[in-house]
């Protein structure tokens, strides 16, 4: 404490002062609190406004206008100095803040500019509660012949800080120095957590602007390797320099967990960094998000929360290894960039591909709850995938079992899709399959497993030679008491193949031209029956045509 230059001890109540305020506890305590129409505003050069250093714990709260100093300059005049700071304390600090907050402005020297301070640098610990229209600034840096000067941070906090910036509320990372040539400062981050900690924002979080040179500062900055977290509801911006954007959030190398709720901006987007990181799209109104595997990357996981509804705009999900939705998430897929799932996808929600098409490739494993296609969507299985949960297909879309690949759907078909059996694909389905879907043979060597055929209602086309249906059930176990019929429309468009098997009757719904005499039965080889089909010889069918029996 220096009193040539005015630093003064205040007591717990604290009022205008232009020189520093030191807090102490000798028999006065925590906490301090300055009232609104407080100026706290530093004006000896290079000091903070409010210091409080390690010997304990603070707490402070504000309402008026606190402001570091501007930056001294060197006695030749060539370099100029960093700014003070709005307030330092080196401990851990309690802050709460309704007013306005700020680090000095860097000095310009003929040579070099001198950097913004700080607005609130806190030490491990810190908790900073930033309430509805109180705001944050660091300090802008200063001009220089050969560099401009950086900005300062918005808020920098120690290890494992914790930050709640409410609606209304701003931090901003002060701008850098313009300098001669391509030497501008970088701007300050809106905020900078040393190790671990978390954010939770509703209003807005941004990066100051660059000078003219290289180099972006970001919204929010993580460091260390702890695990982080951040939670937004508002607008996180990085620094700008001619259009261009820093990170929104940088995370470093801890497993770091980003949380969006609807209304979230993210101006420059967002980097999980390192580790195994997860992205949280989160509950309450509908939410958009642009970018995944774009802008916003290195995010392993992706969760949907419960009750949460997003629509994710043509995603890139490459690196993304697994997919959680237990709300209802929609991607749309463009036609001319099909989507690609090679991860676990899983959840107690509904997952909705919408257009273009998605190819389900080796790797995956699909365990949502529910799975549909919208908007002419199409699904491609290129791997022998199991689902259990509920596929409901819209008018116009389909499902194609690729070549030599088995689909097995435990759970309900509901709709009025198409699902198609490629060249020596098998579809398995054991649930219930709605009268409105199609069922439907492409290639004369599919096969259509029914586990649970009274369940089954789905209409059957392009059953020719070569296709089987397998009855694999023990109700149909072949036997040659077992009967098969069928009864063709006038038309003859379709009919009704009805196998009975004593009590035990499965009607199967088919499409085309089919005559009784070409269908056959056998044992299926796993105590059930299978149902084969050849065109009977033209010569046998003209001889039924006339009227004759088979």
């Amino acid at each position: 404490m220096r009193s040539d230059k005015g630093t003064r001890t205040m007591s717990t109540t604290l009022t205008n002062s232009s020189s520093q305020v030191v807090l102490a506890n000798y028999g006065t305590g925590n906490p301090f609190s300055a009232g609104s129409g407080v100026r706290i505003v530093n004006t000896h050069a290079g000091e903070s406004a409010i210091y409080g250093d390690a010997s304990e714990a603070w707490t402070l709260s504000n309402a008026g206008t606190i402001g570091g100093a501007v930056g001294a300059l060197s006695v030749d005049g060539d370099q100029g100095y960093t700014a003070g700071m709005g307030v330092q304390v080196t401990a851990a600090l309690t802050l709460t803040n309704s007013g306005k907050i700020r680090g000095g402005d860097g000095k310009q020297g003929s040579v070099s500019g001198g950097s913004g301070g700080v607005g609130v640098s806190m030490g491990d610990g810190g908790i900073l509660m930033n309430m509805a229209g109180g705001a944050i600034l660091g300090g802008a840096g200063s001009y220089g012949t050969y560099g401009g000067g950086g900005g300062g941070d918005g808020v920098s906090l120690g290890v494992f800080g914790t930050v709640t910036n409410q609606a209304g509320a701003s931090i901003v990372g002060g701008s850098g120095g313009e300098g001669e040539g391509f030497t501008g400062g970088t701007g300050g981050d809106g905020i900078v957590l040393k190790a671990g900690g978390s954010v939770t924002n509703a209003g807005s979080i941004t990066g100051g602007s660059t000078g003219l040179g290289e180099g972006y500062s970001g919204g929010v900055s993580f460091q260390g390797s702890a695990n982080s977290t951040l939670a937004n509801s508002g607008t996180i911006s990085g620094g700008e320099q001619d259009g261009v954007y820093g990170k929104a959030v940088q995370f470093a190398d801890g497993n770091d967990r980003l949380i969006l709720y609807s209304g979230s901006v993210l101006v420059g987007g967002a980097d999980g960094g390192t580790g195994s990181n997860t992205l949280e799209l989160g509950g309450g109104a509908a939410g958009t998000i642009d970018g995944i595997g774009t802008t916003i990357t290195n995010f392993q996981t992706i969760v949907v929360d419960s009750g949460a509804q997003w629509t994710a705009t043509y995603p890139t999900l490459t690196h993304v290894s697994k997919l959680t939705v237990n709300g209802n998430l929609t991607l749309p897929v463009e036609t001319a960039n099909p989507q690609q799932f090679s991860q676990t996808i899983a959840g107690t929600g509904t997952l909705t591909l919408e257009g273009g098409v998605t190819t389900i490739v080796d790797g995956a494993t699909v365990k949502v709850a529910n799975l549909t296609l919208s908007d002419s969507a199409a699904m491609n299985v290129n791997e022998n995938l199991a689902y259990a949960g509920k596929l409901t297909e819209a008018a116009g879309t389909r499902v194609t079992v690729r070549t030599g690949k088995m689909l097995a759907i435990n759970g309900t078909i509901a709709g009025s899709g198409a699902i198609n059996i490629g060249v020596g694909s098998t579809l398995q389905i054991a649930g219930a399959a709605g009268a409105a879907e199609s069922i439907a043979f492409g290639a004369n060597t599919g096969k259509l497993t029914l586990v649970n055929p009274k369940r089954f209602r789905s209409g059957i086309t392009h059953f020719v030679a070569g296709d089987k249906i397998d009855i694999a059930n023990a109700n149909f176990a072949f036997s040659k008491n077992e009967t098969l019929t069928f009864v063709e429309n006038a038309k003859k468009t379709e009919g009704t193949l009805t196998l009975k098997n004593g009590v035990n009757t499965v009607a199967l719904h088919l499409f085309g031209q089919h005559v009784a005499q070409g269908f056959h039965i056998a044992s299926d080889g796993h105590g059930g029956t299978m149902i084969t089909y050849k065109q009977p010889a033209a010569h046998a069918l003209d001889h039924l045509a006339s009227g004759g029996g088979g």
